[in-house]
């Protein structure tokens, strides 16, 4: 059989979230402004990269853990590296000096051209050498390696976006100890609470992913964000209503 006859309200579900993300896509292409709700910590990064502006430091980041880039976690560390071009960029304006650390080897030449870039786009690639971007292997290495990252470089910004498990405490705990405003971010649940606990803003799930296109205003992206959302609230009417009937005592097994 190609298709499951008990499969009726899943394909619903897919049609729905397929015909948002098209609807709003094509509507973002045609230039008709998609609106989405403001997210506080994405809106605070000029914040963060003027306080290290006006304290002459420089900012630190990292996008944590996990398994590595090439892995089902690698999104989450891309969407963090999305966030430090953005970082870089604002830094390169204001002549700061942006650090990144690094668990896996491979991840560090994608790194490297992501703040090359940045400082390109704000008319500052002379601010770039290779050295910005350091390698610390897992474990206590890379708790000890950003640590003192943090206290040699002068930090006065961090940024802990990507993927993070308990090991995230041990940066985090440096920069507030250093006196840095911090931002962190994860999709994960294990690290997230040292995160919230250390940082002044914080991405939380999801609001990770959608940073690149939250920062780039790009219309037709935050269409497909939008669509996706059209799914999630149909899902959340559906089981209301599903509860609604139950309640009332209908049955209501022969729709799924």
């Amino acid at each position: 059989m190609v298709f499951n006859e008990h499969a009726e309200m899943p394909f619903v579900f897919f049609t729905i979230i397929c015909a948002g993300i098209l609807y709003y896509y094509q509507r973002g292409k045609t230039g008709k402004k998609i609106n989405v709700r403001t997210i506080p910590a994405l809106e605070a990064l000029d914040e963060l990269v003027g306080r290290a502006a006006e304290m002459g430091g420089s900012i630190v980041t990292s996008t944590g853990g996990g398994t590595g880039i090439n892995t089902p976690r690698g999104p989450a560390h891309l969407a963090g590296l999305a966030i430090i071009g953005y970082v870089a960029q604002l830094a390169g304006k204001m002549g700061i000096k942006v650090l990144c650390a690094s668990q896996f080897p491979e991840q560090v030449p994608i790194a490297q051209e992501t703040i090359r870039q940045g400082y390109f786009l704000a008319g500052r690639e002379d601010l770039y050498y290779d050295e910005l971007v350091r390698y610390y292997p897992f474990g206590s290495a890379f708790d000890l390696g950003v640590q003192t990252m943090v206290v040699e470089e002068n930090a006065k910004s961090c940024f802990w976006v990507g993927w993070w498990w308990q090991e995230s405490i041990y940066p985090a705990i440096a920069g507030r100890k250093a006196g840095c405003m911090q931002m962190g971010g994860n999709p994960s649940n294990d690290g997230s609470s040292m995160l919230m606990a250390t940082c002044d803003y914080m991405l939380l799930s999801e609001e990770l992913y959608v940073a690149g296109a939250y920062l780039s205003k790009d219309e037709p992206m935050l269409g497909m964000i939008v669509g996706e959302d059209v799914g999630k609230f149909a899902a959340i009417i559906s089981i209301v209503l599903f509860i609604i009937l139950t309640a009332i005592g209908i049955n209501w097994n022969w729709i799924v």
